[in-house]
């Protein structure tokens, strides 16, 4: 689902357009004041006239996801700003793993030997069941499914690119604060979507611990997997005579005081990031 994303839906577009025909892709648009959607997309527009709702909107994604697999023999679902590394996704496991979770990384552009890198910090909170042969039963924001567990690896990695590109961070954070403003009450009053909120805070506090990080361990890492006991947290719900095993993220990027590097893995965002970089230095 996009809304406004006239950056980032084009690379996003050809991110996946290396995986699937762009008649096989879905974008679902909230109420773009522009049709950023290009020839050959599919897309579901749906209104923008009221409050917006996380819980509605997980309910239409849902479904469509649902009456999609009808037709396909698997899904993919991602934010605008999720890129994932399907190069390292093996269809066949899902026999094992009906639903694969990807490795989700916060990205951040460095310098590193006078090169320009894309290197991430793992967030567990971002390790979401993103593709499927059968429905997740995702929460809101689609980073848990209670019914299907993380593999014992996770090794398909995930960037996440709301740091990425620098000069379109403030813009980005100040609609997420826009859309957050109009959540519905009954969600505002749970902590629905409080992150959103955070705004310009949020984005200090991240690029002042990348500022620690880089002082107290300036070592970066190379990405192969992350072992699920590491990412997760299993705990068991239910009675004695129901009871049934979830796995739920341990905490978020500040969990391991590692940097990697994952320049090789998004060869278009590195690419995208380059031209980038070279505009905004005109």
């Amino acid at each position: 689902m996009q809304y406004e994303e006239k950056f980032l839906l084009p690379l996003f577009i050809k991110h996946y357009s290396q995986f699937f025909p762009l008649n096989c892709i879905y974008v679902i648009d909230h109420g773009s004041s522009q049709n950023f959607v290009p020839d050959g997309v599919n897309r579901i527009y749906i209104p923008r006239d009221r409050d917006f709702s996380e819980v509605d909107r997980l309910l239409l994604v849902k479904n469509i996801a649902d009456g999609l697999l009808k037709y396909y023999d698997y899904g993919v679902y991602a934010d605008c700003d999720e890129f994932i590394a399907l190069d390292y996704f093996d269809e066949k496991s899902l026999s094992d793993f009906p639903v694969a979770h990807v490795c989700g990384f916060e990205c951040f552009p460095e310098v590193v030997d006078s090169k320009e890198r894309i290197l991430g910090l793992v967030n567990p909170g971002m390790c979401k069941p993103l593709i499927f042969k059968e429905l997740p039963n995702w929460n809101c924001g689609f980073h848990f499914s209670d019914i299907h567990h993380p593999s014992l690896e996770l090794s398909i990695p995930m960037a996440h690119v709301r740091y990425l590109f620098t000069s379109q961070i403030s813009h980005r954070a100040n609609i997420r604060k826009m859309v957050y403003s109009s959540l519905v009450s009954r969600e505002r009053a749970i902590g629905f979507a409080e992150q959103w909120n955070a705004g310009e805070k949020a984005v200090s506090n991240f690029f002042d611990y990348l500022n620690m990080l880089a002082d107290k361990n300036p070592q970066i890492s190379s990405f192969n997997t992350f072992e699920r006991g590491q990412l997760f947290n299993k705990q068991t719900i239910g009675g004695a005579y129901v009871a049934r095993s979830v796995f739920t993220a341990k905490g978020d990027y500040e969990l391991f005081e590692e940097r990697f590097d994952l320049t090789d893995f998004f060869p278009v965002l590195h690419g995208e990031m380059g031209s980038f970089l070279a505009t905004e230095g005109k």
